[in-house]
């Protein structure tokens, strides 16, 4: 292996995924076919010659799916990376030079599928006047994110991190340290900000000789009650649609089943959500040495500490989507503070509902991280995660 090139192979998904279903059907068949004796008008020879034939034909095309792989191939000392397509080894492959003065990139966009639409995050390698040339586009931003400073630490790159709105930029040779360091180094500082105007975040600051305590509070009780006639109010229609639909037919009884069907749906996959949603409490305790992350909720209470040393981004963005997230967390906005390390990232702010909050927690988070800071020496301890029930 040439140590100047670095590989980055992938299976495409939806590749993967029709290969497998094409041998599932077609190798079981196919051997039935061929170890047991086929009995009636049917089988005569052409007959079972053309089965045979079909289903050769579709483990063939099975077999193809699941062996595509596509890639890139990235050399630091030609300067120049490859994308690649093929069946396990490359068969088409474009080259792009690149120079020192590319970097990069990480986006977030939305791409649109029949009868759905997802996010993903492109990694890309681009330069001012040049295409831009992708790398990957992972569904998650922390596997992104990771490969994103694989490769500019490999070709000694700078990095621009754009999938929260707003672009953060990280010179070559900074990618590892941390955000405390990367401050430091600057010689600059973030000032603490004033608590916005019926701010429902409890703050206790304590100073740079004692750590400082953050508390969300839950939205509460009121907000499950409103936000759960809100859905019983969503629901009412299909409902009534199901209804009028069996009426129409003359058969009420499965008119019956499909609207009590329709609410224990909706009971057992939006009710927890929402009670989630209305007893998440967040606690931090964040000094210039470390942060304590507890988040307490109907399963249970998940303690993440991170230590200065490996956060590397606090920053606004997105919520994430997703069961474990509640989606939109009731009573709560759509704008969330991201913590980032090399190990993962933790979103915080699920119950604020005003983007200044928000912006506020944020500030705040770096100036206590950045302020009255010991040097960590380049350490990076693990992060580490207990969850515990309560």
């Amino acid at each position: 292996m040439d140590p100047n090139v670095k590989r980055i192979t992938r299976v495409p998904r939806k590749c993967m995924a029709f290969g497998l279903a094409f041998l599932a059907v077609g190798l079981p068949f196919l051997f039935a076919f061929l170890t047991v004796p086929q009995r009636g008008d049917w089988a005569t020879p052409d007959n079972v010659a053309i089965l045979v034939g079909v289903l050769v034909v579709l483990v063939l095309l099975g077999a193809i799916l699941v062996s595509v792989r596509v890639g890139a191939m990235v050399d630091r000392q030609q300067r120049t990376i490859t994308i690649w397509w093929g069946l396990l080894v490359p068969f088409h492959k474009t080259e792009h030079p690149f120079s020192q003065a590319h970097f990069v990139t990480i986006s977030r966009e939305e791409r649109i599928a029949p009868k759905q639409s997802y996010e993903v995050f492109p990694v890309r390698l681009e330069g001012v006047g040049t295409d831009a040339v992708t790398i990957h586009e992972p569904l998650d931003h922390d596997k992104a994110r990771r490969l994103a400073e694989d490769v500019a630490n490999f070709v000694h790159l700078g990095m621009r991190d754009r999938s929260s709105g707003q672009e953060v930029a990280r010179d070559a040779g900074e990618l590892d340290l941390s955000l405390q360091q990367r401050l430091r180094r600057a010689g600059r500082s973030r000032p603490l900000p004033v608590q916005p105007p019926q701010a429902r975040t409890i703050f206790n600051y304590g100073g740079t000789r004692a750590p400082t305590t953050i508390e969300i509070p839950p939205v509460g009780r009121s907000v499950l009650v409103r936000e759960f006639w809100r859905m019983i109010f969503i629901a009412c229609p299909v409902a009534l649609f199901f209804e009028l639909n069996s009426y129409n037919k003359g058969n009420m009884e499965i008119g019956v089943v499909g609207v009590a069907s329709l609410f224990l749906l909706f009971l057992v996959i939006f009710l927890p959500l929402l009670i989630r949603s209305a007893i998440l409490r967040e606690h931090l305790i964040v000094s210039p040495d470390d942060l304590v992350v507890s988040q307490r909720d109907i399963f249970g209470t998940k303690t993440t500490r991170l230590t200065s040393g490996e956060i590397e981004e606090v920053e606004v963005t997105q919520a994430k989507w997703g069961m474990s997230y509640g989606f939109a967390v009731i009573g709560g906005g759509t704008d969330r503070v991201a913590i980032r390390s090399d190990h993962g990232s933790i979103e915080l702010g699920a119950a604020l509902s005003n983007p200044e909050e928000v912006k506020w927690l944020s500030d705040v988070l770096v100036h206590v991280l950045t302020s009255g800071s010991r040097d960590a020496g380049g350490k990076r301890p693990r992060l580490t995660d207990r969850r515990h029930s309560t």
